[in-house]
């Protein structure tokens, strides 16, 4: 095993370089305290495996947890499915990404509509 050394380079800064700072601390302000907002985000994730079959279910689930938003994976929805949580939920907004190709797969976000985005 090979050691070389590392070279180090120290320096020294004189006080000069510190002492030639003017503080004016009328500068400064005080800032007035905020209460913090009341912002509470309720998530879930499910792993469905078929939106489609488990549609009603699954805005029902949202609704009786009042999640805010609730990830759903392998929804397994298809171009010509029109049993969709989306089409389910007057509460909720759903956004879904089908699987580029095969079966399976699929990505979807049923969010709450007090959420704007």
């Amino acid at each position: 095993m090979c050691h070389y050394p590392i070279p180090v380079i120290t320096g020294f800064r004189g006080r000069s370089h510190t002492a030639n700072r003017f503080r004016n601390l009328q500068n400064l302000r005080s800032l007035k305290p905020t209460p913090p907002e009341d912002t509470h985000l309720s998530m879930g994730l499910w792993n469905c495996q078929s939106a489609v079959n488990k549609a009603d279910f699954i805005t029902a689930y949202a609704n009786h947890l009042s999640l805010d938003a609730l990830a759903l994976t392998e929804t397994w929805i298809k171009p010509c499915d029109n049993a969709t949580p989306s089409a389910l939920s007057v509460n909720h907004t759903f956004s879904h990404t089908s699987r580029a190709s095969g079966r399976g797969g699929g990505t979807g976000m049923l969010i709450s509509n007090k959420w704007i985005y």
